[in-house]
């Protein structure tokens, strides 16, 4: 499976996810609001981070995330060729679950009880 796919995969398997055009890059979103986008080249995926979350990402796996220009924002960058699916899934829903509705977060718990 592509990494591509695989990004798509998890991020759209997630309530009221889906995909949208976002300038040069592809965007996954709930509503309007973005958790996080891909390069169109498909090697970095940048994800919604707080701040004080980045710190602890970039000490424990400093091989896969990185910061950017828009990390004092509140958004981080991810190697897409270091993460495992694994992590891939805990970023990406982390990431999900900091602008979705709690509907939609209530719904991804239920289907999982």
């Amino acid at each position: 499976m592509t990494a591509v796919k695989q990004i798509q995969d998890v991020a759209l398997s997630l309530p009221e996810a889906h995909e949208q055009p976002h300038f040069d890059k592809t965007s996954f979103r709930v509503g309007k609001r973005i958790f996080a986008t891909l390069d169109a080249e498909a090697k970095t995926l940048v994800l919604k981070i707080p701040v004080d979350d980045q710190e602890v990402l970039l000490q424990s796996h400093p091989d896969v995330f990185a910061t950017n220009a828009w990390s004092a924002q509140g958004w981080l960058e991810a190697r897409v060729a270091a993460l495992d699916p694994d992590m891939l899934r805990e970023v990406l829903e982390d990431s999900w679950r900091r602008i979705a509705p709690k509907r939609a977060i209530k719904a991804l718990e239920e289907s999982r009880s």
